[in-house]
């Protein structure tokens, strides 16, 4: 069977995926999200979201369907097909208007948003990662990736934080987002989940907070870390035990996605 082709920017489907990459809204209520790269693309099959994968001519080059190309490549494609994954090819312009990279791979999939609830998170081992307000989206990214690195049940990004499924946050993962449980949920529904389910609350502070090495990281416990600005809420961390990792050099902190991977993994050591 042949593929579709699609050459003008202006092609109706090629405006959807690109909504998709531009507007957070358009993922939730189409239930889609766009993973870009040869990577994400090989661990988005892996995991059976897959809706469409679109490839470049750009892709056919490097991947050798002329002649000579890496075989990798033409195995991602084969693959797609294999699993009745609908195909189609975009001239590079075309391609273009989808990237969220200045010099794209040349292929991407449109793909199933993952389907988590808050049951998926907390438990009586949990050690969840609570993402208060972070607005960067590679921060948040980041944070998923050292999430499953570290052994944690899964993060909750309270609003404001950055779209989950946001182009940067996907690609800052590199896959994270397709098998980490993570929700989006209000600071309200939050604190209502963390009673019901006996969880401990250790919010990170800049200062003033007890020695992260000294802490206590009995679970079920959730590590909350505030945005890049303002810091946790002070809702939080008043119901929470501050934590706080000491600093040389006269540096006040580090970024989120930093503090995020020292104080869990400190908590995963425990």
């Amino acid at each position: 069977m042949t593929d579709d082709r699609i050459t003008s920017p202006q092609n109706p489907r090629l405006k959807s995926w690109r909504l998709l990459q531009r507007d957070g809204n358009a993922r939730r209520e189409r239930g889609e999200f766009v993973l870009e790269g040869r990577r994400l693309v090989e661990a988005a099959l892996q995991f059976g979201r897959v809706k469409t994968l679109l490839y470049s001519e750009k892709f056919i080059a490097r991947s050798g369907q002329g002649g000579g190309g890496r075989p990798e490549e033409d195995a991602l494609i084969g693959d797609a097909r294999s699993q009745g994954i609908e195909c189609v090819e975009l001239s590079m312009a075309a391609f273009r208007k989808i990237a969220d990279v200045p010099s794209p791979q040349g292929v991407a999939v449109v793909a199933e948003l993952p389907r988590s609830v808050p049951g998926d998170i907390f438990g009586p081992d949990a050690l969840v990662l609570v993402a208060a307000g972070v607005q960067e989206p590679g921060n948040l990214g980041s944070m998923m990736r050292t999430c499953l690195a570290a052994g944690a049940t899964g993060l909750v990004a309270l609003t404001p934080s950055a779209d989950l499924y946001h182009p940067r946050a996907v690609r800052g993962s590199a896959g994270a987002v397709l098998s980490l449980p993570s929700v989006r949920m209000t600071e309200d529904e939050f604190l209502e989940a963390a009673r019901s389910s006996g969880l401990r609350l250790l919010a990170a502070l800049p200062r003033d907070g007890a020695d992260f090495r000294s802490a206590d990281w009995s679970r079920p416990c959730a590590l909350v870390i505030g945005s890049e600005g303002g810091g946790v809420s002070e809702t939080l961390a008043s119901l929470s035990d501050g934590v706080t990792i000491p600093m040389r050099g006269g540096t006040e902190s580090l970024n989120a996605a930093a503090a995020a991977a020292v104080l869990l993994f400190e908590a995963a050591r425990r």
